[in-house]
């Protein structure tokens, strides 16, 4: 258990987002940064340059910032337990036990992170932006269902539906490991709202439209929360306005 952890029966699954980051942090900011990671992850900081250095010194820091933010507030960041198994997310092995899960995402500068107190979850961002071949992906990646969802929209509504369709498959294929991110592509339909409802299994998703970006959430309970903010500052706390996706089963492999 980590230091100060204490169970609660309160079901939590708070979102926690970074604002685009810059070309190069200030000086202060990576100082700061830097110290909430562990002599590990810095190993593994150190192998890695430009934006991927970035993105990793974020992502880490702002994860050990969500876990003292919501389970102990008197924890020092760079204490908390994480590990890193091969090809797999991290693992919260001291607060496993508490029913503690993690999700990170990133997306053109940005990073996103999911903590669940509910079992396992996911998390997924995708910033929009103009693709010539969406509906060559569509086409590949998408159930019929789907398509022709996108199809019947207006084309000034299509690229953020596209994106809300791919960003709910990604977070459903990280919360659910039983499935292969094939047969969720093409075996699930996330066409329609969680009045749908098709799937015995507690896990749901949830989805919201931020600033020219898609945000995606799958779990066992919607986020209670979506917190704004770089992990050296209070940031903007304030409840997610998510849509809810309970997804039907094509039956496709």
């Amino acid at each position: 258990m980590a230091k100060g952890g204490q169970h609660t029966e309160q079901p939590i699954s708070r979102l926690f987002l970074s604002p685009p980051f810059p070309t190069s942090p200030t000086d202060r900011q990576a100082a700061h940064w830097l110290t909430c990671l562990n002599q590990d992850e810095r190993n593994i900081l150190a192998n890695y340059q430009g934006k991927r250095h970035i993105e990793y010194l974020l992502s880490r820091a702002l994860l050990r910032h969500a876990l003292t933010a919501t389970i102990a507030p008197e924890q020092p960041l760079d204490t908390w337990t994480i590990d890193y198994p091969a090809d797999s997310p991290p693992a919260l092995t001291a607060v496993a036990a508490q029913g503690w899960h993690c999700s990170l995402a990133h997306s053109r500068k940005r990073v996103a992170v999911a903590l669940s107190n509910r079992g396992a979850c996911g998390i997924d961002i995708e910033c929009h932006r103009p693709r010539h071949n969406r509906p060559q992906l569509a086409q590949t990646y998408f159930t019929a269902g789907e398509q022709a969802f996108l199809e019947q929209l207006p084309e000034t509504e299509r690229e953020t539906a596209f994106y809300r369709l791919w960003t709910l498959k990604e977070a459903w294929y990280k919360a659910d490991g039983r499935r292969a991110f094939s047969s969720i592509l093409g075996g699930l339909d996330f066409s329609k709202t969680s009045d749908q409802t098709a799937l015995q299994t507690p896990l749901q998703a949830w989805w919201q439209e931020l600033d020219g970006f898609s945000l995606a959430f799958a779990g066992n309970v919607p986020p209670t929360s979506l917190w704004q903010g770089w992990p050296d500052q209070e940031g903007k706390n304030a409840p997610g306005r998510f849509t809810g996706f309970q997804p039907v089963e094509t039956g496709a492999q």
